[in-house]
């Protein structure tokens, strides 16, 4: 691969007969995550929208809270003599030619404010209860949901393994800005155990509106989601230290590149494995180019690499509801559509 020619940068603009417009932007992922990219998109849209309103571009300054990037990440992650220079990086393998060909579908779904504000609430009060941890976030309850039905089809007690995104900036201390340039994230693995939980008895507090059967079935989906999320943010707590600290958790984990694919390739041992990256946060709905905030948002990574268990999450325009996508075996699709929405509707 010739790094000199390599495009770091490709925009693409698209304008429809109706009026609309689509601003499509893909950045190396060697020299940018998804936080990077949001700090790019907005530092441009916002010089953009400043020179159609007649005015002058400033160079705007961190007092004046505005986006202007960051490089110190440069300086506290220079070049490792550790890390596997690119072409010792091993190739995505290909699959044996008897390998059984899937077909592998992508979904969109929507989870609304009010729903996941619900399950929130009821996670809150069990998680302070028994780990006295601060309320779950939205990505948090929204990758146990995920997490919980996926595994819907699997023995109670199996193990599954979640490799879940992480931005390392707020991880270091002294914690890096917002606005730091770079590839400053990495998947974490987290070896989530399905729990085996038995209802409680029930009480007379119970709302009459639903079943003895109902109840119990939401104290259990309560108490594993509650389980996930614990052992989620237990992990990804794990990621915390100074610089050295972070930089020997990095260098092992791009290090260990080679067994990741593999895990990728040969999850046999597992019940299932699943790849969840998150937008969430990043505040690209502010992106204003001078026609407006955009009605919508999304990644086309699902469908260039429809990879099977992947998950994908962002804002929605709101900013308090979770848009989802998910890559599974069309078999699979078609059963974990059907426990997601049997699962909502009991919140």
């Amino acid at each position: 691969m010739n790094f000199v020619k390599e495009a770091q940068v490709m925009v693409q603009v698209n304008m429809f007969d109706c009026g609309g417009i689509a601003i499509c932007v893909c950045i190396s992922h060697k020299i940018a995550d998804a936080c990077t990219m949001s700090t790019f998109i907005r530092n441009w849209a916002g010089k953009t929208n400043t020179a159609r309103c007649g005015g002058s571009i400033v160079i705007p300054t961190r007092n004046q809270n505005l986006l202007i990037p960051s490089f110190d990440s440069a300086a506290l992650f220079p070049p490792s003599e550790q890390l596997p220079s690119p072409p010792e990086i091993p190739p995505t393998p290909v699959p044996k030619e008897d390998s059984r060909i899937e077909k592998i579908v992508s979904k969109r779904f929507v989870l609304d404010a009010v729903k996941i504000k619900s399950v929130r609430d009821k996670l809150q009060v069990l998680m302070h209860d028994k780990y006295k941890f601060h309320r779950p976030t939205r990505v948090e309850v929204v990758s146990a949901l995920i997490w919980k039905e996926a595994m819907k089809s699997s023995p109670t007690g199996s193990s599954s393994t979640v490799y879940h995104v992480v931005n390392f900036r707020k991880k270091i201390d002294p914690p890096l800005h917002d606005v730091s340039f770079g590839n400053i994230s990495m998947h974490k693995k987290i070896k989530a155990v399905f729990p085996a939980i038995t209802a409680q008895k029930n009480t007379a507090n119970e709302t009459s509106s639903r079943t003895s059967n109902e109840v119990e079935v939401l104290e259990v989906l309560e108490n594993q989601l509650t389980e996930f999320v614990a052992q989620l943010r237990g992990e990804i707590n794990k990621i915390k230290g100074d610089k050295g600290c972070i930089e020997k958790i990095y260098i092992s984990s791009v290090s260990g590149y080679d067994d990741f694919i593999a895990n990728i390739s040969d999850v046999k041992d597992e019940a299932l494995a699943l790849w969840m990256t998150s937008w969430c946060n990043f505040g690209l709905y502010d992106a204003d180019f001078g026609w407006g905030k955009p009605i919508w948002v999304t990644s086309s990574d699902p469908f260039i690499e429809p990879g099977k268990n992947k998950v994908f999450l962002i804002d929605t325009k709101c900013g308090q509801g979770r848009e989802v996508w998910v890559n599974f075996e069309e078999d699979d699709m078609s059963k974990f559509e059907l426990h997601l929405s049997e699962i909502l509707e009991l919140f």
